[in-house]
């Protein structure tokens, strides 16, 4: 039951965070993601992603290659999903940007998880 709480909680914090990321990132550039909703799916895709690799890939990796994972991941999403929408796109470098961002909320959240022996791995 903890393991689900904790998956929960790593959900929304990483939700929470790359919504954050990726409104500021919109309202510098308003090119980056011309309607919320496609700002919002990429938060959930980049978000559901994440919990997947946080609880695959950190046990087996550990906090720097899996962040690493995660950097590659996020900025591949953030980039590709508004470039998918005819009128939205999003540089590569800005891409990278709010990846750097997410990934020092990420560095925290993969210690806690680690530190907690709560990932699925470790049962």
């Amino acid at each position: 039951m903890s393991e689900v709480v904790v998956s929960l909680t790593n959900f929304l914090l990483k939700l929470v965070t790359v919504v954050l990321v990726l409104w500021v990132a919109g309202q510098t550039n308003p090119h980056f993601y011309v309607n919320t909703w496609i700002a919002f799916s990429t938060a959930i895709a980049v978000s559901l992603i994440g919990v997947i690799t946080d609880l695959t890939a950190l046990p087996a990796m550990g906090n720097g290659r899996a962040l690493a994972l995660d950097f590659i991941i996020n900025t591949l999403l953030i980039w590709g999903i508004p470039n998918l929408v005819h009128q939205a796109s999003i540089t590569f470098v800005a891409s990278i940007i709010c990846s750097v961002i997410i990934a020092l909320v990420e560095y925290s959240t993969h210690i806690f998880m680690l530190r907690t022996e709560r990932l699925m791995s470790r049962r």
